[in-house]
């Protein structure tokens, strides 16, 4: 029994170490310039390699359109074999309809970046929130080698009224309003 176990262990540890070696070092990197965001975002990189754009909007109004042009590169070791293809995809628990142009791209080596023209959509409906988000990737195709990486995740933030732009008697009742609404049902 102690051999069955022992067995199963070195099996999962040696089906593991691939996986953890391709998220180390050889995976997608991602970079969002900030000059390429429709309407205007704040673009900032995490440590984990992470980009996060951050739309602010006075409302989150269906129809609503959002894009940036994501840059990646696939870096990759001794085993890959280039051109690398990657399809893009976005998930999110929010509304969001996302689209790629083009959807599929190709990595002819490890330096030259691939780009995609990335439009976040809400459709139809009415939303309540104040904070969507998706997060975006590049998946390579299988035997590639090369990993998904962070990826880029795009959050949407509905600022909250300016006391300027309020009369006063309105801010105050606004004020009193999300004071006493169910925290899931604030606009």
């Amino acid at each position: 029994m102690k051999k069955w176990v022992s067995l199963l262990f070195v099996l999962a540890v040696v089906a593991l170490v691939p996986t953890g070696l391709l998220a180390a070092g050889h995976a997608i990197k991602y970079s969002v310039a900030a000059s390429t965001t429709n309407p205007t975002a704040t673009v900032t990189q995490k440590g984990s390699g992470l980009v996060v754009v951050i739309f602010t909007v006075p409302s989150l109004d269906a129809g609503g359109t959002f894009s940036f042009q994501a840059s990646m590169t696939a870096p990759g070791g001794k085993k890959v074999s280039y051109p690398v293809v990657a399809t893009l995809s976005g998930k999110g628990k929010a509304a969001l309809s996302a689209a790629f142009d083009p959807v599929t791209v190709s990595f002819p080596d490890g330096t030259t970046a691939a780009t995609s023209v990335v439009t976040l959509t809400l459709p139809a409906g009415t939303y309540h929130g104040k904070r969507m988000t998706m997060h975006i990737q590049a998946d390579p195709a299988s035997g590639s080698h090369i990993g998904k990486g962070a990826g880029v995740k795009v959050v949407l933030l509905q600022q909250k009224a300016s006391a300027a732009a309020v009369p006063e008697e309105q801010s105050i009742l606004q004020d009193v309003t999300q004071a006493l609404a169910p925290q899931s049902h604030q606009p």
